[in-house]
């Protein structure tokens, strides 16, 4: 094992289901990330699991989706004899084809390719590790939730790697949603465990190192401009108001209370958000000139979803007299319904950074930057509140 290294830079792990919930890694809190690793403030460890993990399911849904769209082509052209849907199904067929074999190899390339950029440490499986897996697993030691969990050996080889990394660094972030391998993180006392990349970003150690990479300006005028969004957030709100249906539209929505197979909904249509708050108390920084301010709020919804036509015939009927029907299939309905979900999320506010490099800024400046500033909402969850128990 190799000795502990003393140095000022942040290590850090993240978990698969980090990665899942951003798979693109364009959202604020991982651009920040991105920031601080290119800056060489936060040295990103990768344990082998994470990175299989993750690709398998990126390769997986990738090639779903890609055979969906040459089953929906090949359904165009049986059911149109139009000359032109008809050559844009063959176009897209042949597009779809040539990308038959490549799926796995592009979404490689792609994320070594960030990894690289991001001078980040990928981590093999150690010799030792396997007996040491082996042992948990019969003993039910943590992240094992009992003794001979199976679902539980890909959280118990990452943290192996963990551990190893706590011997050479002293003190490691984990950030992993996964309840088994953050209750074990944050029960380790070397190890300062996050449920959500935003929490590890909001701590002062990563907003300082963010600073300290930014002009020294700038940093002032982003501090000063927190302070100041608490006096906008009338703007704020008809910002958000106004973007909300975009950011939500298209959305994945899971909830026992949608009849679809896979309890599942995509939201088609968004009114007009309700209760809408801001935490002006949590605002992050992102780097270079970007803010983002935590929102919550409520919002009536239409979701879409597929329901088996002799399921649809045993609800009762205000169940019935709440969704909207079309023949999807012979054996599916098209089913649209109301329903009022919680949204949570970053509005993401990127000011003009040429302007914040200014020293004479007044508060009235800074003001009239925010209101002119490039807005984003960046949506974490959004879930059906709980009726009756169930989610």
């Amino acid at each position: 094992m190799p000795g502990r290294k003393k140095s000022n830079m942040q290590h850090a792990v993240i978990d698969t289901s980090i990665f899942h919930r951003d798979r693109k890694r364009n959202k604020a809190a991982f651009r920040a990330l991105e920031r601080l690793l290119r800056g060489h403030m936060v040295q990103l460890h990768l344990p082998f699991w994470v990175k299989q993990e993750f690709l398998s399911q990126q390769v997986a849904d990738l090639t779903e989706r890609r055979e969906r769209i040459s089953t929906d082509t090949n359904a165009i052209l049986r059911l149109s004899d139009d000359k032109g849907l008809a050559a844009f199904a063959q176009s897209t067929l042949k597009n779809t084809k040539e990308y038959q074999t490549d799926v796995a190899v592009l979404a490689t390339a792609e994320f070594e390719g960030w990894l690289r950029a991001t001078n980040s440490i990928e981590h093999d499986v150690a010799p030792t590790h396997g007996q040491r897996v082996t042992d948990a697993y019969f003993a039910g030691t943590p992240p094992f939730t009992k003794a001979k969990q199976r679902e539980d050996l890909p959280d118990n080889f990452i943290w192996q790697t963990i551990l190893d990394l706590t011997e050479s660094y002293g003190k490691l972030h984990v950030i992993a949603n996964d309840g088994a391998l953050y209750k074990a993180a944050k029960d380790c006392r070397n190890i300062i465990a996050y449920k959500t990349l935003e929490d590890f970003i909001q701590t002062q150690e990563c907003q300082q190192a963010l600073k300290r990479l930014s002009d020294q300006a700038v940093a002032a005028n982003v501090d000063r401009a927190s302070e100041l969004l608490r006096a906008t957030s009338a703007n704020l709100k008809g910002v958000f108001v106004s973007d909300l249906p975009s950011a939500l539209d298209g959305k994945d929505v899971h909830s026992r209370r949608i009849p679809d197979d896979n309890n599942e909904g995509v939201i088609i249509e968004v009114g007009e958000p309700e209760d809408v708050t801001f935490d002006f108390d949590a605002v992050e920084y992102y780097g270079a000139s970007e803010l983002g301010v935590p929102f919550e709020t409520s919002v009536e919804c239409t979701l879409n979803y597929a329901i088996f036509i002799a399921d649809y015939y045993t609800l009762s009927d205000d169940e019935q007299a709440r969704i909207s029907i079309s023949e999807r299939n012979e054996h599916y309905f098209d089913a649209d319904e109301e329903y009022t979900v919680k949204v949570s999320g970053t509005l993401s506010i990127k000011i003009d950074a040429r302007e914040l490099e200014r020293e004479d800024l007044q508060d009235e400046d800074l003001t009239e930057l925010i209101a002119d500033a490039e807005y984003t909402i960046e949506i974490v969850e959004v879930i059906i509140p709980r009726s009756d128990g169930i989610l």
